[in-house]
């Protein structure tokens, strides 16, 4: 497990917004105000540790923006749509990890009929959403106390390093998906490489995704989920499960407008990015000070624009169908 931040650099933040529900046992357990006590890490805020929540991203109004060019970086390796599986009027959706919500209201706005809750350890979705959407404050880590067959789509996005037992929260999700209901998991593969040989051991770009993936290892929360989740989904039960891999360019070298556009805000999401994905991880995990650590990222921005590199990562979008059932799925 990571250790606890250096005492002389964490305090806490309060925010006295008591309009979401909070969990620490189960998924509807209430413990208050205690989850809002946000802790303070060289600037930027991180979510307070109860239960067995521990994440390494920050959740201050910095990372919420970039989640949010996040967001729009999926949509786009999606070729604008919200998600793949094969979904006909779903009612009852759950989003995992949603982070500042864009996803579930997003779906929520396309699928009016449809009731969607948003679940994340952190409080940082808007308060006033449309009627059909909810949030809700809890670890996903832990046994889930939603019905059994409650739901006709679960989602999952940009999970990187959150749970400690991925094969418990898929079970957990399989336990809850209606039958003939879907779940779908989309992640990147972290590490950054190109096909001329200049992005591997050794270059900064690949030696910061590597130094990500030694720290969530360390932590016992993989950065490695992206590779592993198919199989793991379809341990759970699900089947027909589909597996689409995208290579996402790091910065605009590739010669169609699509990708161009495409590496364009993938670049975005990088610049601002970085430090969030790289502070707790670099400093709290691995050990490293705080001016290592900032010597080191400036190294890394330096390289994300050059187009010479031909730099790329790879996301992964997943799908599978829990047996039975009929009417929310396309035959």
């Amino acid at each position: 497990m990571c250790q606890d931040p250096p005492a002389d650099t964490t305090d806490t933040v309060n925010d006295s917004d008591s309009t979401y529900s909070a969990s620490l046992g189960s998924s509807t357990t209430s413990v208050g105000d205690s989850i809002r006590e946000y802790r303070k890490l060289h600037g930027r805020t991180y979510h307070h540790e109860v239960g067995k929540a521990e994440y390494w991203g920050p959740n201050d109004e910095k990372q919420n923006d970039n989640l949010d060019i996040g967001h729009h970086l999926f949509t786009l390796v999606l070729k604008n749509k919200l998600y793949l599986a094969p979904l006909k009027n779903p009612q009852k959706v759950l989003d995992i990890g949603t982070g500042t919500g864009i996803w579930a209201l997003d779906f929520a706005d396309e699928n009016p009929q449809a009731e969607v809750i948003g679940v994340d350890i952190s409080p940082i979705q808007p308060t006033w959403v449309a009627p059909n959407v909810r949030f809700q404050i809890d670890d996903a880590g832990l046994d889930w106390t939603f019905q059994e067959n409650t739901f006709d789509y679960i989602h999952l996005r940009h999970m990187t390093g959150s749970f400690d037992n991925w094969p418990h929260v898929f079970e957990q999700a399989f336990k809850c998906t209606k039958p003939g209901g879907y779940i779908e998991h989309m992640d990147f593969d972290i590490r950054v490489v190109s096909d001329n040989g200049i992005v591997g051991p050794g270059h900064p770009m690949y030696e910061w995704s590597m130094r990500s993936i030694d720290a969530g290892e360390k932590m016992g929360r993989t950065f490695d989920i992206a590779t592993k989740s198919k199989a793991l989904i379809e341990a759970a039960g699900y089947v027909d499960v589909v597996e689409t891999i995208i290579k996402i360019p790091v910065g605009t070298w590739m010669k169609d407008k699509e990708s161009k556009v495409l590496g364009a805000w993938s670049l975005l999401f990088l610049n601002t990015g970085v430090e969030g994905f790289s502070l707790y991880l670099l400093t709290s995990v691995l050990g490293w000070s705080i001016e290592e650590t900032q010597v080191f990222l400036a190294t890394v921005r330096k390289e994300f624009p050059k187009l010479s590199n031909q730099g790329y990562y790879t996301a992964h979008c997943i799908y599978g169908r829990k047996p039975g059932g009929e009417d929310t799925v396309v035959s």
